[in-house]
């Protein structure tokens, strides 16, 4: 990855960083409105993995054309286990996915991973995850590569 690919990455993970934070110090409301065009994606999933709020960079790493379409989608590799893989290529199962571990164990996890396109070709994210007092999570995720 070129110099400033590996750059706007870094920047790009530390706001993700920051946007699991920041939860924790504003309402709702005010988190939606500050997350809605940030340059990563935010998602929030009910405890059974059911998108409940995305935000526009959200719908590139779900798959959905709009945001009525991804309302009750359910986001992660019980959904679908050949879309997505993990950064060595295998693909996730909910015993290895960043999102099923947060949503069934809680705490935060962190990982590196592609969503396969239509034609072969994978788009690679890298995603946190943070399980939330109420049994879902939040998840932020950002294009690492094309």
């Amino acid at each position: 990855m070129p110099g400033t690919q590996i750059q706007s990455a870094v920047r790009k993970r530390r706001l993700a960083c920051m946007v699991l934070g920041l939860y924790d110090r504003v309402g709702p409301g005010e988190f939606f409105t500050i997350t809605r065009d940030l340059s990563v994606g935010v998602m929030m999933l009910s405890h059974d993995g059911r998108v409940t709020y995305v935000n526009d960079r959200g719908l590139t790493v779900i798959g959905a054309p709009s945001r009525r379409a991804a309302y009750g989608q359910r986001f992660g590799p019980d959904r679908d286990h050949s879309t997505y893989v993990s950064a060595g290529g295998a693909p996730l199962t909910p015993a290895t996915c960043p999102v099923c571990l947060a949503l069934r164990h809680g705490g935060t996890h962190d990982s590196a991973y592609g969503r396969r396109l239509p034609g072969g070709k994978v788009l690679w994210y890298y995603l946190s995850c943070r399980g939330l007092a109420h049994g879902g999570a939040l998840v932020t995720a950002h294009v690492v590569e094309r």
